[in-house]
């Protein structure tokens, strides 16, 4: 693997701000959910972060981003959360870009490259990853957070951010994952990239002050990619990574039961053209578990309209139990897809609950 170098100056001056003042980004809010995503951006440092931020064409469909780039800056995130989801907390979305501002006013180089310029010149889908990073105070394992959107898109600004932002209070170092969503193929590409990150961070893990220890959260889409870590045909064991020391599926797709319109457009663009019974079967993580499967922490709602919760948060539990694998499913009664860090639902606190149950 090509090894990407992080500057040794930048990361000694963020760990001595860091040990200097205990903490990053305890500072007056600078965004709320009336902020205009025009004014998120032209924040000093976070227009280089805008891969991250903004949604990118889907392969073929270049012509059909929804709003346009232009006419998305102009709206708030109040006006985006109303016209997405009532899943979405426009709140919990200002938190997370509060955290980002705060990361960048202490100089951290939140922005990490995964894969060298000779490798996405190679492959311009490449262009569309990276990372960033979330430094919590003091060493310790890290968590790699990778939001959903239907293999289409990944809306870390509702389901990585606020999430990132939690775990660095909870002392956590967390790295958001921007994978190649939007790409035919993107199943099998994600994974790559998903490996990628984690090898990027481990092979670096004493500049970004973690130890080797880690838990990947991964919410529908984001869910699916985590849950294949696990898995005996694209998990840690087939890639020579370390094991997980947890992992967090929120609402995750791990099964192609429903058919309808939806599931369908996320399928065209999860696998090549040829042989889709094929790559739905390779591609299913419930189809693949042992018990070498890692520690699973699951919720879901009942009520999850997308993803159907009988048989996906709870199958996949259902199985592990089978296996002997340790693993926890928190069942929330109410609510729609997409709660994020579900603040303001009755999802609320799952995040301490999974990492409490991490550490347990």
């Amino acid at each position: 693997m090509t090894k990407i170098k992080v500057s040794e100056k930048n990361i000694a001056s963020v760990s001595l701000k860091i040990n200097q003042t205990g903490k990053t980004k305890r500072r007056k809010k600078m965004f709320t959910e009336e902020s205009t995503f025009e004014e998120i951006l032209s924040y000093p440092g976070m227009a280089a972060l805008e891969k991250f931020i903004m949604q990118q064409p889907v392969e073929g469909q270049e012509d059909m981003v929804d709003p346009a780039p232009e006419e998305m800056k102009k709206i708030t995130l109040k006006m985006l959360a109303s016209a997405v989801s009532p899943a979405w907390n426009p709140r919990s979305m200002a938190k997370g870009f509060n955290a980002i501002a705060a990361h960048l006013d202490a100089d951290v180089p939140m922005k990490q490259e995964i894969y060298s310029s000779e490798e996405k010149k190679a492959d311009p889908t490449k262009e569309r990853t990276g990372l960033l990073w979330f430094p919590a105070e003091k060493k310790g394992p890290f968590a790699l957070v990778c939001a959903g959107g239907a293999y289409m898109s990944v809306a870390s600004l509702v389901e990585a951010f606020p999430v990132a932002d939690r775990l660095n209070e909870l002392g956590v170092t967390a790295f958001v994952l921007q994978y190649r969503a939007g790409v035919k193929g993107a199943a099998e590409k994600s994974g790559e990239d998903l490996r990628r990150a984690l090898k990027f961070i481990l092979d670096q893990r004493e500049k970004f002050h973690v130890e080797e220890g880690y838990a990947a959260f991964g919410f529908s889409a984001g869910g699916h990619l985590v849950s294949e870590l696990g898995t005996d045909n694209e998990g840690y064991k087939v890639y020579g990574l370390p094991k997980p020391q947890m992992l967090g599926l929120c609402y995750p797709l791990v099964a192609f039961a429903q058919e309808d319109e939806q599931m369908e457009n996320c399928q065209n663009i999860m696998f090549e053209e040829g042989d889709r019974e094929q790559m739905k079967e390779h591609f299913t993580p419930v189809e693949h578990l042992s018990r070498d499967y890692p520690k699973t922490f699951i919720w879901q709602t009942v009520e999850d309209e997308q993803v159907p919760f009988e048989v996906n948060g709870h199958e996949i539990y259902r199985r592990l139990q089978k296996l002997g694998v340790p693993s926890k499913l928190k069942t929330v009664q109410h609510g729609l897809h997409g709660l994020g860090l579900g603040e303001d639902s009755e999802a609320a606190g799952w995040l301490d609950e999974a990492v409490e149950y991490w550490r347990s």
